[in-house]
């Protein structure tokens, strides 16, 4: 059977579930259902208006069941290596912000 991946995609975006639920103008309910993947069926509509809400199409939204493994797998390496080098990409934009600053500075000031 196949799985939704709706509260995998809003957390790797960084959207919380009630977020999302107001975005998408779904009812609380029917989003729990599909974030914690409580349903064996899903409204094509509804689903499109969580996958607008999110970015991404519908299908993206589901994975075949043999599959949720690896993907929380590549998620998690993912998260990983975001918390390793988010830092260095923090310093690095502000150090180009920063840069981009100077060089728009009225020299004459």
């Amino acid at each position: 059977m196949a799985k939704l991946i709706v509260k995998h995609v809003a957390t790797a975006k960084g959207i919380k579930q009630s977020h999302l639920q107001i975005s998408a103008a779904v009812t609380p309910p029917l989003l729990y259902r599909y974030w914690h993947n409580k349903s064996n069926t899903v409204d094509l509509t509804e689903l499109e208006k969580i996958a607008e809400a999110l970015g991404v199409s519908p299908g993206e939204l589901i994975i075949p069941d043999g599959e949720l493994a690896r993907f929380d797998r590549n998620l998690e390496k993912a998260e990983k290596v975001e918390n390793h080098i988010g830092p260095w990409i923090a310093l690095f934009d502000e150090e180009k912000s920063e840069s981009a600053k100077e060089s728009t500075e009225d020299p004459a000031a």
